[in-house]
């Protein structure tokens, strides 16, 4: 007896790309999961997916800074890799500064949360 139903039968979940698009919906939407019950996979994909697109979006920013820097040094007469060399160090930096500011507010709001 085949089943024409378009739900899934009762503890199973949908599969192809109706279930991507819940998944990434559910990973942007801001509400929030509880990782530890459920599916495994689906935790991992909710966590993944805004970390890549703000790889994504961090490596937009890095090449579109490096392209505008260059194109202010060679106006300036200054050799184009020390332009790049620049902005490379200056993204660097960035960087290191933003994940020491998001430890120390992580820990600021351990050390003084309510038990």
């Amino acid at each position: 007896m085949s089943s024409t139903s378009s739900t899934p039968p009762e503890g199973q979940s949908r599969s192809g790309p109706r279930r991507w698009w819940a998944i990434i919906r559910s990973s942007l939407s801001g509400e929030q999961h509880d990782y530890t019950k459920g599916n495994l996979h689906r935790a991992i994909w909710l966590l993944a997916i805004p970390m890549m697109l703000e790889l994504v979006m961090e490596s937009i920013f890095a090449v579109v800074d490096i392209w505008f820097v260059t194109k202010h040094y060679e106006e300036k007469g200054v050799a184009p890799e020390a332009a790049v060399a620049a902005a490379g160090l200056t993204e660097a930096v960035v960087t290191l500064l933003a994940v020491v500011s998001i430890a120390v507010f992580r820990r600021g709001k351990w050390k003084h949360k309510e038990v």
